[in-house]
């Protein structure tokens, strides 16, 4: 069969790549879409349409009640739009201690941040207005997740159309959802969201005692809704029209229910291992995480930007899609701020890939809220205070990070108990989940690993004279810090080498940007990567209760909170926000089929 045909499947084949954003015609206050012919809600009580949103989704649906039962619920929704009906769920929940809320849509044409301000502006009285403007999906393709208030609120939107989202989202979610708020233009003007499959995917979806709630009447809609299980019902909407419908699934159902587990064993306590602890304590369990002191991570000066490959592969996926989940984990956190940092052509990126990645990217002038600036050799040494050749790639949203002051952090949590000293496979509580985050040591528990040990040092300096104004990447890189501090890096080592070589080393990478005259050496910090045999992390489940998320390598900032929230989704029964491409390319069993195929195993290299 070919997988093109399936629109199942149709999903898993499309790659990251920009959506065309929202065109919206503001009429005062109320966001109009021209090229529907339609609007994104109406305001009859001149309230920002919050009235109209209860009037027609929220209480027909029975949200209300479902909130204030004090558990995980999930709402589905198709047409995200201005995120209405997310920011009034999210307030219900809110308002009841232990209720948490997963809300899952899909948009077609998503907002820019420029109207997400707009509209953030008008629902200052919603809590969850200005979080979400100040992180909202980018504008790409494919599932993005957010979490919100210590990730009580949780937002996946699928970007893109809804008869592929829906579709994977059908295949691939284990839990019934609680209620649908079908809010999408009218049937007659978004015909590609009234299609016919959309209700048996919603049915497929569903469990006893799931809600949906329509804006429309449309007869077809409510015969299509009772032939996929729903009793339906028109609720008067009289007098702003004449009425809406509801409904209740009373259908055979197909998914479980959600779960939290109660107690996680996280293995490891690097910037991989704190973010899991912390996205498993904020879910609801109860985590111990085991690892020896001196294993703590100080690195004062990382940078986190998108390692872009632009060449339309999974693992490009991964790289991007990582990149922008990560900005939105550590969005605030305390270790992080936004600097910004400039990619250098080099031995990493020479002309052809750059060119490979802005065609991918930022292929037009439609490409509104750049995360990312292909700049010329004058520009980029504006934005560096420096002078600069070649072109260059500006990542304004990219962050310099004190891993210690973050890693510490994520483990300050009254979920979180922290235990000196590593654990052997002999120690594993079978009543536990456990979660290697350990490096290499992870091979002592699954022999099939392909984990290797690379060693590296950054040196910090104080500087007599000026330095960039931004961190610059690539080759290495430069990183300028407070009270004329610059940190340069970072050497790669097979086998470790001396304190002075690896200074020499990273001086020779960076001698462009220092003069080597004008600065003094003050600290070096000595780290290990753990790299897999592939460059490309290892994420997901070994067997029952055994799990893994490392192998990160020189991304583990990038990486850390998208291993979290794959390992997270599956231990709570959600739909994991990464398509099953990108999950194949971290799959924990790769290595095993790999060794089968060639009939010997790699073995690894412990140093």
């Amino acid at each position: 069969m070919d997988n093109r045909s399936c629109p199942s499947c149709r999903n898993r084949l499309i790659l990251i790549t920009p959506i065309k954003p929202a065109d919206i015609a503001w009429s005062g206050e109320v966001p109009n879409a021209p090229g529907y012919d339609d609007i994104y809600y109406t305001d009859h009580a001149g309230d920002g349409g919050i009235g109209d949103v209860r009037r027609f989704f929220i209480d027909p649906a029975d949200v209300p009640a479902k909130v204030a039962a004090g558990r995980t619920i999930t709402i589905g929704e198709l047409g995200f739009g201005t995120g209405l009906n997310f920011a009034l769920c999210a307030d219900l929940a809110l308002a009841h201690p232990g209720s948490r809320l997963h809300f899952i849509s899909f948009e077609a044409h998503p907002l820019t941040t420029t109207d997400w301000k707009r509209v953030a502006e008008q629902r200052s009285q919603l809590t969850v207005a200005h979080p979400l403007a100040d992180s909202p999906p980018p504008l790409l393709t494919g599932w993005h997740r957010r979490r919100f208030f210590e990730g009580r609120i949780e937002l996946s939107v699928y970007h893109g159309l809804v008869e592929d989202g829906l579709a994977d989202f059908a295949a691939r979610h284990p839990a019934a959802v609680d209620a649908w708020l079908l809010d999408g233009f009218a049937p007659d003007r978004n015909t590609d969201m009234w299609i016919p499959d959309l209700f048996s995917h919603i049915a497929k979806l569903s469990g006893p005692g799931t809600t949906v709630a329509t804006f429309t009447a449309n007869g077809r809609v409510r015969r299509a809704l009772t032939d996929a299980g729903f009793t339906m019902r028109k609720v008067d909407q009289q007098p702003v029209k004449r009425e809406s419908l509801a409904g209740t699934f009373e259908g055979t159902p197909n998914k479980a229910a959600i779960f939290t587990p109660l107690d996680v064993h996280v293995v490891g306590a690097g910037i991989g291992g704190a973010t899991m602890a912390r996205q498993c304590a904020e879910a609801g369990a109860r985590v111990l995480v085991s690892a020896p002191k001196t294993a703590a991570n100080t690195l004062p000066s990382t940078v986190l930007h998108a390692r872009l490959l632009g060449d339309g592969s999974p693992q490009a996926d991964l790289r991007v899609a990582s990149y922008h989940h990560a900005l939105a984990e550590y969005r605030g956190l305390p270790g992080v701020e936004r600097s910004g940092a400039l990619q250098l052509q080099g031995p990493n990126l020479d002309e052809k890939k750059l060119r490979r990645i802005v065609e991918r990217y930022a292929p037009d002038s439609d490409h509104r809220d750049p995360w990312f600036e292909h700049v010329s050799a004058t520009r980029a040494s504006e934005l560096a205070d420096l002078p600069l050749t070649g072109e260059s790639l500006w990542f304004p949203t990219a962050c310099t990070v004190n891993l210690k002051t973050l890693i510490d952090h994520l483990l300050d949590h009254p979920g979180i108990e922290l235990r000196d000293g590593a654990i052997t496979p002999g120690m594993v509580d079978a009543d536990v989940h456990t979660i290697l985050c350990n490096g290499v040591g992870a091979c002592d528990f699954l022999e099939t690993l392909e984990i290797a040990p690379i060693y590296g040092q950054l040196d910090q300096y104080l500087s007599n004279s000026p330095l960039p104004s931004i961190p610059l990447v690539g080759n290495g890189y430069c990183v300028p810090g407070p009270d004329r501090t610059v940190t340069l890096g970072a050497s790669y080592e097979y086998s470790p080498w001396e304190d002075a070589e690896s200074r020499a080393h990273n001086l020779g990478l960076n001698e462009r940007y220092v003069d080597r005259d004008q600065i003094e050496w003050s600290h070096s910090f000595k780290g290990v990567r753990a790299v897999t045999s592939d460059r490309h992390p290892v994420i997901g489940r070994i067997e029952e209760r055994l799990w893994i998320a490392t192998g990160l390598g020189s991304m583990g900032t990038s990486y850390a909170p998208a291993a979290a929230t794959i390992v997270t989704s599956q231990l709570t029964g959600k739909l994991i926000p990464f398509s099953d491409k990108v999950l194949k390319v971290v799959d924990p069993g790769r290595f095993a089929e790999r060794q089968k195929r060639r009939g010997k195993r790699r073995r690894r290299n412990r140093g």
